[in-house]
C-alpha cells in the first residue's frame, strides 16, 4: 500500500509551472495555469493512477484521478509476497470488507500523508496560503467514486 500513497503524493505536486509562483494569485492567473495543465490531461502518473482532470472553481483546485484498485492490490501484494487475490482476501477478512479497508486506509494513511505533503511543499503551500483549497477526488476506471478529501489553509497550521 506504500505505492499508492507515494503515487498520490507525487501526483499533486507535478503540475504548476514556476511562472505562477512569480505572479500574484488572482483567479485569472491561477485559472490560466490550470487551463494550461488541463490541456495535457489525461496524464498517466504510474501503472495505477491517472490524473484525468484539473479545474478551478471558486478558489478550489479540483483534481480528479482514476485509480485502478486491482493494480494497487497487485502492487501491495508484491510488497508482502502475496497475489492480488490473496491480498484482497486477507484485507477483506481483517476489515470485514474491501470497502471498509479502503475507508480505514484513506482515513488513517492517505489523507494525513497528503495533507502533510500539500502543506509542506512550498509551491502548493503558497497556493493554499493565498486562499485556495485542493480537492482530491478518486474514481475507479468504471467511474465509481472511491473517495475525496479537501486540503485547506486550516489544515496547514
Amino acid at each position: 500500500m506504500k505505492i499508492i500513497i507515494k503515487i498520490l503524493v507525487v501526483a499533486s505536486f507535478l503540475f504548476f509551472s514556476a511562472s505562477l509562483w512569480a505572479q500574484n494569485y488572482s483567479e485569472k492567473n491561477v485559472k490560466k495555469e490550470v487551463d494550461k495543465i488541463a490541456s495535457t490531461l489525461p496524464l498517466r502518473i504510474d501503472s495505477a493512477t491517472t490524473l484525468t482532470s484539473l479545474t478551478l472553481d471558486n478558489e478550489t483546485l479540483q483534481y480528479s484521478y482514476r485509480i485502478e484498485m486491482d493494480e494497487i492490490f497487485r502492487l501491495g501484494g508484491l510488497e508482502v509476497g502475496l497475489s492480488s487475490s490473496e491480498m484482497r482476501r486477507r484485507l477483506s477478512d481483517q476489515f470485514g470488507s474491501i470497502d471498509k479497508f479502503i475507508d480505514f486506509w484513506v482515513d488513517n494513511r492517505v489523507i494525513g500523508l497528503y495533507t502533510r505533503k500539500n502543506c509542506t511543499t512550498p509551491a502548493i503551500r503558497k497556493i493554499i496560503n493565498n486562499g485556495y483549497s485542493l480537492l482530491h477526488t478518486m474514481y475507479e476506471p468504471n467511474g465509481n467514486f472511491l473517495f475525496e478529501f479537501r486540503v485547506t489553509r486550516s489544515d496547514c497550521v
